[in-house]
């Protein structure tokens, strides 16, 4: 009835009497003597005839919550196992508890919890399964699962499922929650965890390097085969020492670093890794030719822009190393510019920084300066995290790192001179 007086029917059929599920005039009850509401819209019954406890969703639909239809007497228990005889009262409590008046049994009882948890979920393996909680109405004391897949456990107090999965397939897994009074609901969950199938990786080569040279170790044919899946980062072991942090970095960012490294034939190792974590690893055969203090880097996917730089639009500054360094406005991966250095007899032109426009900035105007600390220092015109330049600085090998991104209204933006 609404506060104007208009009277409608939520659910059964004037007259028809019965004990039926179902939605709106499809339901039957058998004399229904008490409703009680929730805080979600819902309608608790009790249906005195049928002795049962009924509940009606917003939408109308009736199910039975707990009884048998038609059978009285007097059960604790669970859904259809437990028994009621001319329940006549009912009432919810602030925190969804369902109290009834169970007449004939000269009881005041409770319902056993309904659980409220989505009945599907999802996971992969070796990926960290989170953001599943068992809900259930009522005071609950504990939660509990079975037939988990391996890795997933359930926290007895919160309900919280968490865990790495570490098998594929579909677990037919039974949820429960029992209320502070002892009573205990269940509720099936259907979860699907797919497999994480690794990345394919493929360090190219084999590969020469004569002299003081640059060595490409081309990584752009590695993939992933999971739908949906792609590669997030390489690391490379070119020390030959199994730890793989000799080059690091998000694909398809390309890697520098330099290396002494005595001459002959030795494996090198890349590793690639996909954004559900499972990794996989190639390997290729260097060959040095003399001793060589060398530079790598390692092309994560061909973008083609590669090695190409373009546009100064600064001069050169000489470091302590004696080599010249500077900045190109275009080219690069990103076609963002670049950070170059240059042998003093003009051989040896490296790109030490392929600039990313997201992260690191891009297009700079300025040129370098080197600081005592070694490094060297300077702006990006454009770009960065929040749009509007970056200062950065860069070590020797190539190390690159975002000092400060440039906020217009606070900081001022776009710089086009360089540090001083």
């Amino acid at each position: 009835i609404t506060s104007g007086g208009v009277v409608t029917t939520l659910a059964g059929t004037a007259g028809s009497t019965g004990s039926a599920d179902g939605t709106g005039s499809a339901a039957r009850f058998y004399n229904p003597t008490g409703v009680a509401v929730d805080g979600n819209g819902n309608v608790y019954v009790a249906d005195l005839s049928n002795s049962t406890i009924r509940k009606i969703t917003s939408g109308g639909v009736v199910t039975t919550l707990a009884g048998n239809p038609g059978v009285p007497g007097l059960v604790n228990g669970t859904g259809s196992a437990a028994r009621f005889n001319g329940p006549l009262g009912i009432a919810v409590s602030p925190s969804g508890q369902v109290v009834l008046a169970d007449s004939g049994n000269h009881r005041i009882t409770t319902a056993a919890p309904y659980l409220t948890t989505a009945a599907t979920a999802s996971g992969t393996v070796g990926v960290v399964f989170g953001g599943f909680t068992i809900t259930a109405n009522g005071l609950m004391g504990t939660y509990g699962a079975t037939g988990l897949p391996g890795g997933l456990t359930v926290n007895p107090t919160t309900g919280v499922i968490s865990g790495t999965p570490t098998a594929a397939g579909t677990y037919a897994v039974t949820l429960s929650a029992t209320n502070v009074y002892g009573q205990t609901g269940t509720a099936a969950l259907s979860l699907t965890v797919a497999p994480n199938i690794p990345p394919i990786a493929n360090a190219g080569g084999p590969y020469t390097l004569t002299g003081g040279g640059s060595l490409v170790l081309n990584g752009a044919s590695s993939h992933d085969q999971d739908l949906g899946d792609e590669l997030v980062a390489y690391a490379c072991d070119i020390n030959n020492d199994g730890v793989f942090g000799d080059l690091t970095g998000a694909q398809p960012a390309l890697l520098r670093s330099a290396f002494s490294l005595a001459a002959g034939n030795r494996t090198i190792s890349l590793r690639v890794t996909d954004s559900k974590g499972a990794v996989n690893t190639a390997t290729a055969v260097l060959s040095v030719v003399g001793g060589n203090d060398s530079h790598f880097s390692v092309y994560g996917a061909s973008s083609g822009q590669g090695d190409k730089a373009a546009n100064p639009y600064a001069g050169l500054v000489q470091a302590s190393d004696g080599r010249f360094y500077g900045t190109t406005y275009y080219g690069g991966f990103y076609n963002a510019g670049t950070i170059f250095r240059i042998n003093a007899d003009g051989t040896g032109f490296f790109v030490l920084r392929s600039l990313n426009y997201q992260t690191d900035g891009g297009y700079p105007s300025a040129g370098l300066v080197q600081a005592s600390d070694g490094k060297l220092y300077g702006t990006m015109t454009n770009g960065g995290s929040i749009g509007y330049g970056t200062i950065f600085s860069l070590a020797m090998d190539g190390s690159f790192t975002v000092l400060h991104s440039l906020e217009y209204t606070t900081d001022g933006g776009n710089p086009t001179a360089g540090l001083v």
